[in-house]
């Protein structure tokens, strides 16, 4: 696994453990993705040059790291990281774009390594909930890119986690939705190129969820007074 510093990724540390990601697989079908569609998908753009450790990755078909057709075998690494941390799952891919005997694999791992916080971001929350209950060790988010992804967060409430968020990133517009629900909130841009939503879209979703912790990432464009850490999340597992 990879300590996840940089590039917005300090969300991972916010309750003072280590951040990772996990590499248990990669690809995405792109199905609904906004980032996909305008082909600025960074984690497509990466593993594209991971073809000297994965001969799959390439292509970002989705496939798991499980030591197969030429496939590194990294299912079983969270069990030997010792230390409590923030671990997220395939972070160059959607989890629930694997069949469906693999995301059991991994989500039998991190039933396991139940020491560890894992941190599920997807946009295919219809797949997911075939999986409910998750562990009690699971933050699970899904990405809303604008108003015509609202639907994903009806799905969620149907998702049985602990911990139930949304990641705003990239935002490409305004969402209009109760968001007061939600346990956690992510809000970014969208990195090479670079494209800083509105302050108003922002400001919106932050008016929309009254009470819930707003996390913005450092690659935001704005006032930092604005970052409000997620301290609630931790007291779910003292």
């Amino acid at each position: 696994m990879n300590r996840a510093k940089g590039g917005g990724w300090e969300f991972l540390e916010v309750t003072g453990r280590p951040g990772y990601t996990w590499s248990c697989g990669s690809g995405c079908t792109g199905h609904g993705c906004a980032c996909y569609l305008k082909g600025v998908c960074w984690a497509q753009r990466i593993v594209k040059r991971l073809g000297h450790i994965c001969p799959l990755c390439p292509n970002f078909k989705p496939h798991v790291h499980d030591g197969t057709q030429g496939t590194p075998n990294r299912l079983s690494e969270p069990r030997y990281l010792k230390k409590p941390a923030v671990i997220t799952p395939m972070s160059t891919g959607d989890l629930f774009c694997l069949p469906y005997n693999d995301v059991l694999k991994i989500l039998d791992i991190i039933r396991v390594a139940s020491w560890h916080i894992f941190a599920i971001f997807t946009k295919m929350p219809r797949v997911a909930r075939q999986f409910n209950p998750y562990p009690e060790n699971v933050w699970f988010m899904i990405t809303v890119n604008g108003q015509g992804d609202v639907w994903r967060l009806d799905r969620l409430e149907k998702i049985k986690a602990p911990i139930r968020g949304a990641i705003f990133e990239p935002l490409y517009g305004p969402v209009r939705y109760d968001l007061s629900w939600l346990d956690w909130i992510i809000i970014g841009p969208q990195t090479k190129p670079i494209l800083q939503p509105d302050k108003a879209w922002v400001q919106g979703i932050i008016d929309n969820a009254p009470g819930v912790p707003v996390f913005m990432k450092s690659t935001l464009a704005g006032d930092p007074k604005m970052r409000r850490g997620p301290q609630i999340l931790e007291a779910w597992y003292e």
